[in-house]
């Protein structure tokens, strides 16, 4: 069975990937990107937006072409929340742009992961 985020092999038996996305996904995904994306839903239905950014401001890696990404939040796209695609272009100001949509993520004030 392949993680339903990074597309890896799963050992074991997996972990729920909802409420992010439908399906399965491996130990590392969950640990590094359900949870911290669960974590940040919560705080921030509770009204803690800064408490909510804490969840997600772990290390990751630079945004790069080619790279995967999963989107939590796109400010100005609500109906983006749960996609998935590759960064195909880096514009001037620093927007991504990629197969999950028409949109550019905005890195300063959308949240998403960089999947490795």
């Amino acid at each position: 069975m392949k993680c339903c985020i990074c597309g890896k092999e799963i050992k074991g038996y997996g972990n729920s990937a909802l409420p992010l996305v439908e399906g399965v996904c491996c130990d590392h995904c969950n640990n590094f990107v359900v949870v911290p994306s669960r974590m940040y839903m919560l705080a921030k239905d509770k009204g803690c937006e800064k408490m909510a950014h804490d969840f997600i401001s772990q290390e990751q890696p630079l945004a790069q072409i080619g790279a995967k990404v999963l989107i939590l939040e796109m400010k100005s796209e609500p109906n983006y929340s749960g996609k998935s695609g590759i960064i195909e272009h880096i514009d001037d100001i620093g927007q991504l742009h990629g197969t999950w949509g028409g949109c550019a993520l905005i890195p300063t004030e959308d949240t998403y992961f960089i999947i490795d």
